[in-house]
């Protein structure tokens, strides 16, 4: 998995836009989906900008603190919890690799998935 699949896997399962974004509550319901797509690109766009540029040290010693630590440093603006998280999901991602083998017939996809541990 390269390093853009796993920044979009980390902020997909580790931020909750509905809490950094309160103000949603407020917005037309029509508007909520595009909102929450530029949101998370903008989050994406920005992660892989400073891990890309300062943070592949700490991806290569799986230092998720580290990487965090630069993050905030670079400016990215989420709380440091949720930063963490995400931090923590990108380094993990990297020790993970799954390979589309097939569909059943009825449909569901089989991958095959290696870990390192």
């Amino acid at each position: 998995m390269n390093l853009t699949e796993r920044i979009a896997r980390a902020v997909e399962s580790s931020i909750d836009p509905v809490e950094e974004m309160p103000f949603l509550s407020e917005c037309p319901v029509e508007e909520i989906e595009s909102l929450l797509d530029e949101y998370l690109s903008a989050i994406q766009a920005q992660l892989l900008e400073v891990i890309s540029t300062h943070g592949n040290m700490f991806l290569d010693v799986n230092d998720a603190a580290g990487l965090c630590a630069v993050c905030i440093a670079e400016g990215i603006d989420l709380p440091p919890d949720t930063l963490l998280r995400t931090c923590q999901a990108i380094v993990d991602n990297e020790t993970q690799n799954s390979e589309y083998i097939a569909d059943t017939p009825n449909g569901e996809a089989i991958y095959m998935v290696s870990m390192s541990l």
